[in-house]
Order: C-alpha cells, then structure tokens, then sequence
C-alpha cells in the first residue's frame, strides 16, 4: 500500500473569487461537508474525513450526536449549522 497523499487545488474563478477543492483518496475514508452560515458571522464550507475524528470507517453523521461531533470537529462556532 502506498502512502496517503490527498490532492488540494486552489484557483481563482472567472468572477475573480477563491475556490478550492480537496479530495480524499485512501482506503476507508468518511468524506464529509460541513456548511455553517451563523447569523451574525461568515459563512463557511468544510471537509473532513470523519474517520479521523471516530477512528471508524463504519461511522458516519447520520444521527443528530455524530452531527454534532462533525460541527465541533470543524471548530466553526456557528449557531446555524448543518452537515450535508
């Protein structure tokens, strides 16, 4: 097996705005996004892969508490957040 090596790209798009994009291309990876659009704040996009932060690939957010988890994980801070 080779060593993980994740790809992250970083551009300008024709409006002149950053966008960026990542992947995750090992084996037994949980790729997840979260959104975050507080109400008094900035509004964010995230990715992590959720593996790293339950140590299972078989766990994924899919109930309210693994939400949870993935918003702290991302340390957004945000009241009005949401994992997609």
């Amino acid at each position: 097996m080779r060593g993980a090596a994740c790809s992250v790209i970083s551009a300008l798009d024709d409006g002149n705005s950053h966008v960026c994009g990542r992947n995750f291309d090992w084996d037994g990876s949980v790729p997840i996004i979260v959104k975050c659009v507080p109400k008094d704040g900035c509004a964010s996009i995230a990715t992590c892969d959720f593996k790293n932060i339950t140590g299972s690939a078989e766990t994924v957010p899919d109930n309210f508490a693994y939400k949870m988890l993935a918003i702290a994980a991302m340390m957004t801070g945000g009241e009005d957040c949401e994992t997609a």
